[in-house]
């Protein structure tokens, strides 16, 4: 597939990474805790871990599965979708993020109710180690509402 092809394609690698491994980086997530009952907002529920080595590795795999070096990450993340927690139809332009086209998700479980990711054609059951890869200038996405445990991502932006 080429790069400049993707339109409103998603990419879905099976097991990028073994249980394990997400295993390790459930134990890094932050905390779902509430403040006058009340989820904290987006800010409070990510981690940035732009300087770990798994960006690197999946910095790499898209740029040897597309056969370019022009993928770079600029923003890395853990991410913590607590219970209620949903994102609309939306694509990212000058008004969401100032820079940057690609995004690239690492599910890290799927003992939650919900929460599946979504495009206007496509609906994705997040699976532990899988890997996606999308225009996210392009593609409209989301993530459906949770209803019953938490959801926990790596979310990767390509400049």
């Amino acid at each position: 597939m080429e790069l400049n092809n993707l339109e409103d394609n998603i990419v879905v690698i099976e097991d990028f990474i073994s249980f394990e491994e997400c295993i390790q980086w459930l134990q890094r997530v932050p905390a779902p805790f509430l403040l006058d009952n009340e989820f904290l907002e987006w800010k409070y529920r990510n981690i940035n871990i732009i300087d770990n080595p798994i960006v690197k590795k999946v910095e790499n795999y898209w740029n040897s599965i597309f056969n370019t070096s022009s993928l770079k990450i600029y923003e890395a993340q853990v991410q913590l979708w607590p219970i209620k927690s949903y994102s609309t139809l939306h694509i990212h332009n000058e008004n969401l993020r100032e820079t940057g086209t690609y995004n690239s998700m690492l599910y890290l479980n799927n003992n939650f109710f919900g929460g599946e990711f979504y495009t206007k054609k496509d609906i994705i059951s997040p699976k532990p180690g899988m890997l996606t890869f999308f225009n996210g200038c392009k593609t409209h996405h989301g993530v459906k509402p949770i209803y019953w445990n938490n959801r926990y991502t790596l979310v990767f932006w390509f400049e």
